[in-house]
């Protein structure tokens, strides 16, 4: 189900993020947090608490859950919130399955006005640049970056910081 008027879709677990993607992303809406991979399930994504490289601005997969079916070990099936359980809902993000199987979960997906991100990459001459670079970024709600830890003296910290946002 998908309301699309607040963004809140209730999907089967089991259901990729690609499939999401292929879904959603045609109809201008986007998952607010994805890992590196769409080859990953909603709740495999929720087992690991999975983050994006927008973890600054939207935090990891769980911030955006709203609430989840956990079929227990006794038999039983919760529905799960921060509200009803709120050590259940702790204890099972990012608890890698350990505290049941996950049936199906309400995941808030954010409107985007289209499927292109615009990025920049920017190269950085050693620590203290790539913290100014940072700094500076803050219009940009996806950051990476890669650091070269190998070199040494002056040059140590030198790599490439990347920044994007959709278009």
């Amino acid at each position: 189900a998908f309301d699309e008027e607040t963004g809140w879709l209730t999907a089967e677990a089991g259901v990729s993020l690609e499939e999401v993607l292929k879904v959603f992303v045609p109809r201008g809406f986007f998952p607010s947090v994805t890992p590196g991979t769409k080859f990953v399930t909603l709740g495999g994504a929720l087992a690991c608490d999975v983050h994006g490289k927008n973890h600054h601005v939207d935090g990891c997969f769980s911030n955006n859950v709203r609430s989840f079916e956990l079929l227990m070990s006794s038999g039983e099936v919760v529905r799960v919130t921060r509200e009803t359980h709120p050590d259940l809902f702790k204890a099972t993000v990012g608890g890698l399955g350990l505290t049941g199987i996950v049936l199906s979960l309400e995941l808030k997906l954010k409107p985007i006005a289209n499927a292109m991100i615009e990025m920049e990459s920017v190269r950085v001459e050693d620590l203290d640049h790539f913290f100014e670079v940072s700094a500076e970024s803050g219009d940009f709600t996806h950051h990476m970056g890669w650091i070269d830890c190998v070199t040494r003296g002056k040059a140590m910290g030198r790599g490439i910081f990347m920044r994007g946002r959709h278009a």
